[in-house]
């Protein structure tokens, strides 16, 4: 199998200091092309120090469009691995904890921090996860408490990667530290076997006013077993050989030239066809699937409806729907019903119909996507469950979301009429 060489710094921590940090990034990055690295990954807030207070924040944070941010870029390498760091970004007057991927100086994309302690309220959530890639090696980011949200490593396992880069900043007073000290490889473990990811973590080590990191900086494989991992409270660089998973060849798995795209009128017989074959074998279906896609039609409650095609034939189906919650819309909807041709099912035709109408919702200014369904197929794809989403008397495991703005809804969830009639 190939492989991929991957580094994570363990670093001490830089604070309103970014010559230090940059002249130490220096450093390790030539560590890690020596060792033949081809990504690099560096802490949370590494560049300026994770500054949760505005002022603070503000007096420090880069404009990409700066001629400060241009010279951070001059400052840093014009070879070796693609750099992944953590700095606090300003935006049109808005603060964002953002990482950037950089290649060679030049800015390849960022990602920003989607969930936000409550201490990070000078920071604005970020909105989109974006998929990179080094090689074949395709990857996505979460920074640090992101990793609580099963919806943060979902969504990068529904865009088609193989890793998460989790960069974190772990300085707590020690009192906390010491009770946080095993949990935060745990939380990503549970996130690994979700989703089926490998994760590298990056951290910050140290000691500073009572307050003490320890890392881990640390790799874990889709089990959520740690497979190598830094010695704690020690700065080091952290080199695995990653199993660079091949690209999928759709030509092998049978998606040769399959295409996603919005019905039309003359998709409906097809659509109402392939919703009852698909339902008809399972336990749970009361045969109603069919007609709850025509009637959310003719209700005018069919937000999207995207098909999957292939040689001129419907193959899968996805609808989604307003749903309110305690009565009130707030730019929530429902995902289902979801329907695969019996003979393609398991080749990732609906993982792929999900992820698209994920985008468009989020195109549209959604809050977020509720469904009812088993955990264990749905947390693949980004939805989760704590509990607080109810619907009738049903296992609140089964009743799942995924977030794209705001908070975590709780209360009754209610489907558009279609689904009660």
């Amino acid at each position: 199998m190939k492989s991929i060489r991957i580094a994570a710094a363990q670093t001490p921590e830089f604070r309103e200091n970014v010559r230090a940090a940059l002249d130490y990034a220096v450093k390790v990055t030539a560590l890690a092309e020596a060792d033949g690295a081809a990504l690099l990954v560096f802490p949370e807030g590494f560049l300026q120090g994770y500054l949760v207070d505005e002022p603070s924040a503000r007096r420090v944070a880069l404009d990409f469009t700066s001629a400060e941010f241009a010279a951070v870029l001059d400052r840093l390498p014009k070879s070796g691995p693609v750099l992944v760091m953590g700095l606090i970004e300003v935006d049109d007057g808005r603060l964002f904890n953002t990482a950037v991927v950089i290649e060679r100086g030049v800015l390849v994309g960022r990602y920003r921090k989607a969930h936000l302690l409550r201490g990070e309220r000078a920071f604005e959530a970020g909105k989109e996860s974006p998929l990179f890639a080094v090689g074949d090696l395709r990857f996505g980011i979460n920074i640090c408490y992101d990793t609580n949200f099963p919806e943060a490593a979902g969504t990068i396992a529904a865009a088609g990667a193989s890793l998460i880069l989790c960069l974190s900043n772990n300085m707590m007073p020690k009192d906390k530290a010491e009770i946080f000290k095993e949990r935060h490889n745990a939380v990503r473990g549970e996130r690994c076997r979700e989703t089926g990811l490998w994760l590298i973590s990056s951290d910050v080590t140290g000691e500073r006013d009572g307050r003490i990191a320890w890392g881990p900086t640390a790799v874990l494989n889709p089990e959520g077993q740690v497979v190598a991992q830094l010695p704690l409270e020690e700065p080091g660089l952290l080199v695995f050989d990653f199993p660079c998973i091949e690209p999928v060849s759709y030509r092998d798995c049978g998606l040769i030239e399959m295409l996603i795209r919005d019905e039309t009128p003359e998709d409906i017989d097809a659509i109402h066809d392939l919703t009852w074959i698909a339902f008809k074998p399972l336990p749970y279906s009361d045969g109603t699937e069919a007609e709850i896609v025509r009637r959310l039609r003719e209700n005018g409650d069919l937000t999207i409806s995207l098909v999957a095609e292939q040689d001129g034939e419907i193959v899968g189906h996805v609808a989604f729907s307003p749903v309110t919650i305690d009565g009130a819309h707030d730019g929530w909807f429902g995902l289902g019903p979801i329907s695969v041709k019996p003979e393609r099912q398991r080749q990732g035709i609906g993982k792929t119909l999900i992820a698209r109408g994920l985008e468009l919702l989020k195109g549209m200014g959604a809050s977020g996507c509720a469904l009812i369904g088993n955990p264990d197929i749905y947390s693949r794809v980004g939805f989760g469950s704590d509990g607080q989403l109810k619907y009738l008397d049903l296992d609140t495991r089964l009743v799942q979301r995924i977030v794209f703005r705001g908070s975590p809804p709780s209360g009754a969830l209610q489907f558009a009429p279609a689904f009660e009639s």
